[in-house]
């Protein structure tokens, strides 16, 4: 994956082909431990407001929703805003137009649209490895606050797409991270009991019905 970002496979334009230095790759294949280690890499190359974010996009599952990125690097923007700007966009250094954070993740092969508003991520360890970005030890926090942001940031129109999703985020974290009654967190799970209903109902539709036991018992 980072070769050619390592300059041992270059494109000769003379010759009209790839060229590489065999000996050189064998030692970089020999000091790295496995794949994930090579992933783990090619993410740290990335912008640090990217990497604080990709954490949260693993959480989104493989294919997600584009506005469900969107969300995840607003609420990274209103984090930083009290500091200096936050580093979301990149120049392309001709004068261009700067790059989102979605393009980012395109251009550097992590994520790939599949059309009609949803994404994926190009490989499933490319996921695995973003998912250990996190520097949160407990990963229900980690699912649950996602959940809660989708919850409160899709519109109406898209969170019937997002149904299993948030159901499934909040679910995880429901029971160990809203501990207190008070009021807040009674309606939320309220709020997380009407989409498990809804999520069962759904899936039981579709002839799930496994998962449509599970959601219906949450709700």
């Amino acid at each position: 994956l980072s070769l050619q970002d390592d300059g041992l496979l270059k494109y000769s334009f003379g010759s009209m082909a790839w060229m590489f230095d065999l000996e050189q790759i064998k030692i970089k294949a020999a000091s790295t431990e496995n794949v994930a280690d090579l992933l783990q890499r090619k993410l740290q190359k990335l912008p640090q407001s990217i990497q604080s974010i990709l954490p949260q996009v693993a959480c989104l599952g493989n294919p997600f929703l584009v506005s469900m990125f969107q969300i995840l690097v607003a609420n990274q923007s209103l984090k930083s805003a009290a500091g200096t700007s936050p580093e979301h966009t990149t120049k392309n250094g001709s004068g261009e137009r700067e790059r989102t954070p979605l393009e980012i993740c395109v251009k550097e092969g992590l994520i790939v649209h599949c059309g009609h508003g949803w994404c994926k991520w190009e490989h499933d360890k490319l996921q695995e490895a973003a998912y250990r970005f996190s520097d949160i030890d407990d990963s229900d926090s980690l699912q649950f606050g996602v959940g809660k942001l989708l919850l409160d940031g899709l519109p109406e129109s898209e969170s019937s797409n997002a149904l299993f999703t948030i159901s499934n985020l909040l679910n995880c974290g429901i029971g160990s991270v809203v501990k207190h009654d008070s009021n807040e967190n009674l309606q939320l799970r309220r709020e997380a009991a009407q989409l498990n209903l809804r999520a069962g109902k759904c899936a039981f539709g579709v002839s799930a019905y496994e998962n449509a036991m599970l959601f219906l018992k949450k709700g």
